[in-house]
């Protein structure tokens, strides 16, 4: 049998079937006995499918049940034993060496996901018991090289494949040397012992057992089962043969040089990880999933004398050697926490590198808490992430010194160092123009106030607008299932999910961010219900574990806006603008701004040519005078009043990113305004309406800008409309959509047409037109 590419298939996995069931039954312990599935040659590259660690027995259902009660006797479900015979078909020998290449991994196609888990306490605990005692999961999705998951919102990270285990089997000396080592340290240590001060609730060593032992060939009712079963190694921990190492570097182009203990090697692989922290400190802590290796064998003859040294009193205590390939994710800028061996009592410990280590862990979870995440959510992050564990220190006693780095760049919003103004830690890491450029100053004067609409929540009861108050109804979230994803941004992560009554809909689940930013979400969808064009909320659930709330809307069948408005006709652009404005009109008359306008929160329905606003995240209650966060909007769509730092702003700002929108559209040119932060946002748009125009509205508002920016923006005369217009959009970019877009896009927001006024414009006539003659009809 062999893969897509031409290797050869040795251990095929049916995903469908139960580890013991397998066409070429599996394994989960160590022992010369178990006999060999499978024969390759030095040289050849074949493939390895394995099923993960627990079997399939951690299920994507959104419930730790399973991880609670998990069946840790029978795990790791191990591919193998290969028997390795050079070209001349003569076997490896004891004391050979093993070179095994790793050629190309990954998760078995069809089924790109894995898992993060914590054990329960009594289940086993783990590193952190003393802190994390309940068992939590967190499922995790791929897209090619990039894990991300519903249930730590706000992070993407590249993976380093590699397998937890691949080693040999041992000789039936080597298994009697682990057996009894291990067990007397169980049969000495078990009341006494402690990890990081806690009392170890699971066992020191994992001795031979029978429940849930699975043996390949030699099935249970044979004659030798017993016995072997009797005597077989567990998985658990790595030892002379490799075996579970856990080492995350072991990806593609690695090379692991492994003793030769029985005759044919015996090779066995499993425990495959998409990624893995430094220590897997939640102890089933990397991202668990199904997988394939594919690899190629050589024989190193009598290496184990020429190569290894050993570390014991017999040639068999040796270790393996491990030849790291180069790919590996890049990462330029991190967090490091340091940790000391004082524990959380305050008592001291002689260069203990354990309780450093966990120091170090504690500390990072409790600093990352503080950016909206549980510190379950921490825990698992850090157990999985691309983070680096270091003994940084072991030099000064009495101390240890330990170090975790954490690179930045997985957080969609950066946790940055202590801010040098001594205000705490910052969200967001500062620009590097940011560093030079000072906010605009405003001179006192009158506030600028909305042209219409104004008082809409000075008129209304308090508990319209107060959504601080809002007391939220959860729904049943087991109501609902993740289908697949379907989009992320800076605050969520949005996915296709189905009804428990068949009916699809959209789930979007919320990053960590202040509750009263989910409130007020949640309120202004609430008032918005039934307007036209506006998404339905049909339901809101919380996940039981993290309490990561998740809001539910209809279901819009979508066609992505790079895909779909390069085929749009003049008529159909008409036809959905004028749509849209009907939502920002109804949104407006109810005293609420969007602020987040883009074609990416316009979904659009073409076939049923349907249209509705979404994302209300960035929304807000307008209240003349008030002073507004300027940091809204998506760059590209930022009205000139958010670059200047005019914070009392309104509903027109809407209007602008409507405006740069259509010219997008009309002119074919996707994102129309398009700058690389936000400063030279500002300079893009003053290249096209001119700085004098930019001054004029710098002066009716008393606002004056940073020297910086000013020089930044330089001097631009204005540019006609006419200049954008070419051979492919002049049939888009009619004379009234010309007025049109040069009416929306005007520095100063008094000037723009209201929501209602634009639906007035001569550019809409046809719409209008259309709309008459069908209610004519009815």
């Amino acid at each position: 049998m062999e893969d897509g590419r031409g290797y050869r298939l040795v251990v095929p996995i049916d995903l469908k079937k139960k580890p013991w069931e397998q066409k070429l039954p599996l394994h989960n312990r160590w022992h010369p006995d178990i006999p060999p599935v499978a024969e390759v040659r030095t040289g050849e590259v074949f493939r390895v499918e394995m099923v993960d660690a627990t079997g399939g027995g951690i299920t994507k259902e959104y419930t730790a049940e399973d991880v609670k009660h998990a069946d840790f006797s029978s795990v790791h479900y191990l591919s193998g034993p290969i028997r390795v015979v050079d070209v001349d078909g003569k076997p490896a020998k004891p004391g050979d060496l093993l070179a095994v290449e790793i050629c190309n991994l990954g998760p078995l196609p069809g089924d790109e996901w894995g898992f993060t888990a914590i054990f329960d306490r009594e289940n086993g605990g783990g590193f952190l018991t003393d802190h994390f005692p309940r068992a939590t999961k967190a499922m995790w999705y791929f897209e090619g090289i990039y894990a991300y998951s519903p249930h730590i919102p706000g992070v993407r990270f590249p993976g380093l494949t590699h397998p937890g285990i691949i080693g040999t089997a041992p000789s039936m000396e080597l298994l009697n040397i682990w057996n009894k080592r291990e067990r007397e340290l169980e049969e000495t240590g078990l009341q006494s012992l402690k990890l990081c001060e806690v009392l170890h609730s699971r066992p020191l060593a994992n001795l031979p057992l029978t429940k849930g032992c699975l043996l390949g060939k030699i099935e249970k009712g044979m004659p030798e089962w017993e016995r072997v079963a009797e005597e077989a190694a567990r998985t658990i921990p790595g030892r002379e043969n490799g075996g579970n190492c856990d080492i995350k570097n072991l990806s593609r182009g690695s090379k692991v040089y492994l003793p030769v203990f029985v005759e044919g090697a015996n090779l066995s692989t499993g425990d495959m990880h998409f990624s893995q922290g430094d220590g897997e400190v939640a102890f089933c802590g990397a991202i668990e999933m199904s997988g394939f290796l594919e690899l190629k064998c050589e024989i190193i003859r009598d290496g184990m004398k020429e190569y290894l040294t050993p570390m014991g009193p017999t040639p068999l205590h040796v270790n393996p050697i491990f030849e790291i390939g180069p790919v590996e994710p890049r990462f330029s800028e991190w967090l490091v926490f340091e940790g000391i061996s004082v524990d959380e009592s305050g008592r001291q410990h002689f260069l203990d590198a354990t309780i450093a280590y966990k120091r170090a862990v504690l500390n990072a979870i409790d600093y990352l808490s503080r950016f909206g995440y549980t510190k379950e959510q921490v825990y698992l992050l850090l157990s999985c992430c691309p983070c680096e564990g270091r003994i940084s220190g072991i030099v000064d006693s009495p101390n240890a010194v330990a170090t975790l780095a954490i690179p930045t760049s997985i957080f969609d919003q950066t946790p940055s160092q202590l801010s040098s103004l001594g205000r705490g830690p910052a969200v967001y890491v500062p620009e590097t123009l940011a560093q030079k450029i000072g906010k605009s100053i405003r001179r006192p004067g009158a506030p600028s106030k909305a042209r219409i609409y104004t008082d809409v929540n000075v008129i209304r009861p308090n508990e319209y607008w107060d959504y601080e108050s809002l007391t939220v109804q959860w729904g049943e979230q087991d109501d609902y299932e993740v289908v697949r994803k379907v989009g992320r941004g800076k605050y969520s992560e949005v996915f296709e999910g189905m009804h428990a009554n068949n009916e699809k809909c959209i789930i979007k689940i919320l990053k960590p961010v202040k509750k009263k930013k989910i409130k007020r979400e949640i309120k202004i969808l609430q008032n918005l219900c039934g307007g036209p064009n506006i998404v339905k909320l049909l339901d809101i659930v919380r996940d039981q574990q993290s309490k990561t709330p998740s809001l539910i809307f209809e279901y819009v069948n979508n066609t992505d806006f790079k895909v779909l408005y390069p085929t749009l006709s003049d008529f159909d652009i008409r036809y959905y603008i004028y749509e849209l404005l009907k939502a920002l009109d109804y949104c407006h008359s109810q005293g609420i701004m969007h602020r987040d306008v883009k074609p990416h929160n316009v979904m659009i329905d073409h076939e049923q040519r349907k249209l509705r606003l979404i994302d209300w995240g960035l929304a807000e209650f307008y209240h003349p005078g008030k002073e507004y966060n300027v940091r809204v909007a998506s760059r590209y769509f930022k009205g000139p009043e958010l670059l200047v730092d005019l914070q009392d702003y309104d509903y027109s700002l809407d209007l602008w990113s409507l405006g740069c929108m259509f010219a997008g559209m009309i002119f074919r040119k996707e994102p129309f305004f398009y700058g690389h932060d936000n400063y030279d946002q500002l300079v893009k748009i003053a290249k096209v309406l001119g700085t004098d125009e930019l001054n004029a509205y710098l002066n009716k508002y008393r606002l004056e800008l940073d020297p910086h920016l000013t020089a930044l923006v330089g001097r631009h005369s204005r540019k006609p409309w006419t200049k954008f217009i070419n051979a492919d959009n002049q049939h888009l970019a009619v004379p009234e959509a010309i007025d049109f877009v040069d009416k929306l896009l005007r520095y100063d927001h008094q000037e723009r047409p209201t929501a209602k006024e634009a639906m007035a414009h001569p550019y809409f006539y046809p719409i209008r037109n259309a709309e008459s003659s069908r209610t004519r009809a009815h």
